[in-house]
């Protein structure tokens, strides 16, 4: 889905008329886009299969470690002792950024909107049109057939994360010692 084609589907709800370009001056505009963007931060924090990858971070010649600056969020592995402050890790060892040797963990990155998949750009969609339509004008009764549409999406979005994820009890950790235990 296209920013405008997003910005679109929102304006003629709040009785505006469409616009060619997203950087238009459109005074609606101004409230449109900070609610996709907040709707799009909302969404990808949680960690999808197209925006989260597992990574080793190495520190750079000042020995700390810098996080990619579309990241969201860090979640290291299970030897970590430390924790992101701004946009670098902190080393509660040592008491400061400085780090002797990489980091591993799973990394989180905000991805634009036109870069979505469909299921969850329609998700977004919908999200922002609800709180849009809040901000502007209120409560009204077809704001709740919205937010149905938006659970819908979100439904459709997370099957499809569950397809691409390939969730199996086969590669859990308990399942190798459960069938270990078996062998006796």
């Amino acid at each position: 889905m296209k920013l405008l084609d997003a910005c679109n589907g929102i304006l003629p709800v709040l009785g505006e008329h469409t616009v060619t370009r997203v950087d238009a001056r459109h005074p609606t505009l101004a409230v449109i886009l900070p609610n996709i963007d907040r709707a799009l931060d909302e969404t990808l924090t949680k960690g999808w299969w197209f925006n989260t990858a597992q990574v080793k971070l190495f520190p750079g010649l000042d020995k700390t470690i810098a996080l990619p600056n579309d990241t969201l969020a860090f979640l290291p592995d299970a030897d970590f002792r430390g924790s992101v402050r701004g946009k670098k890790l902190y080393n509660n060892e040592t008491v400061s950024f400085t780090w002797d040797g990489p980091v591993t963990g799973v990394l989180t990155e905000r991805v634009g909107f036109e870069d979505l998949p469909e299921s969850v750009a329609s998700f977004v969609f919908y999200y922002a049109l609800v709180t849009t339509y809040l901000t502007d004008i209120g409560l009204e009764p077809i704001v709740e057939q919205w937010r149905e549409m938006a659970d819908s999406a979100e439904e459709l979005a997370t099957a499809e994360h569950l397809r691409n994820v390939r969730y199996s009890t086969r590669k859990s950790p308990r399942y190798a010692r459960y069938r270990n235990s078996l062998r006796g």
